[in-house]
């Protein structure tokens, strides 16, 4: 029994004593910060983070360290993390918008293929317009029906036909986009380009031609994760536009 209660008090003070060497970082990183040594902030909220004590707070800090050395592209990163933890922290929020502004362009794209087309024309808009488009086709496809089966006249019915047969396209057609894009929003990992201007290869070689360039702070998707990269090349997304990066240019979030 004694030596029970001997073992739980030392895994007591053991613990005790971990809460309060993080707590300590944190507050040494707070207080590098404050005394403008961003470098010193800036690799204590990463050790903080690779010891897995992260919160939206510490990603926002560190966001900010990052902006005040000059990296955009992992000052949104910080960002964006944090907004990962607590999507309505409104200094966060206000702050990505802020240095968003300050970015370049982030794409220009050499090549316009069928793929950039469909996704600059179905994926630009937000999952809400597909809904709310969804919505308003199934009320005049409700519409038209109704006014069919009450006409008699032969052409009107099959105006109303032709009608109800593209409301139904477009019924379908919006369900099916907007259940991609939530798909493609919510099923796939996202990073944010943190090298200053990175080539998006068309294959994952060094000699393979660029597809179009992203600038720092540009966020994009992953389809093949960090973790399964093809010889340190990653392959992205980012408005229909697809290619190959090196794995150390962007960082997921």
């Amino acid at each position: 029994m004694m030596k029970s209660i001997l073992t739980y008090l030392l895994l007591l003070v053991g613990l005790t004593s971990i809460a309060s060497e993080g707590s300590t970082n944190l507050d040494d990183a707070n207080t590098a910060y404050e005394a403008k040594n961003y470098k010193l902030a800036i690799e204590t909220y990463e050790a903080l983070i690779a010891e897995g004590n992260v919160s939206a707070d510490i990603y926002y800090n560190y966001g900010n360290a990052q902006y005040r050395s000059g990296d955009l592209g992992l000052s949104i990163w910080g960002y964006e993390s944090a907004l990962q933890l607590d999507p309505d922290h409104e200094d966060a929020l206000f702050n990505l918008e802020f240095v968003n502004a300050q970015t370049t362009d982030h794409i220009s794209t050499s090549r316009q293929g069928i793929r950039h087309w469909l996704g600059s024309m179905f994926f630009t808009e937000s999952i809400n317009f597909w809904a709310y488009f969804s919505i308003g086709s199934s009320i005049l496809l409700s519409l038209t029906i109704l006014l069919f089966l009450r006409s008699q006249r032969g052409r009107k019915r099959s105006l109303l036909l032709l009608a109800s047969a593209g409301f139904s396209l477009f019924l379908i057609g919006g369900i099916i986009i907007g259940y991609s894009h939530h798909n493609r929003i919510h099923n796939q990992d996202q990073a944010i380009v943190i090298s200053d201007l990175v080539d998006v290869k068309m294959s994952p070689m060094d000699d393979a031609k660029p597809s179009f360039s992203l600038g720092a702070g540009a966020k994009v998707d992953l389809l093949s994760s960090q973790d399964k990269a093809t010889a340190g090349w990653v392959e992205i997304e980012m408005n229909g536009n697809q290619g190959w990066v090196e794995i150390g240019s962007v960082k997921a979030f």
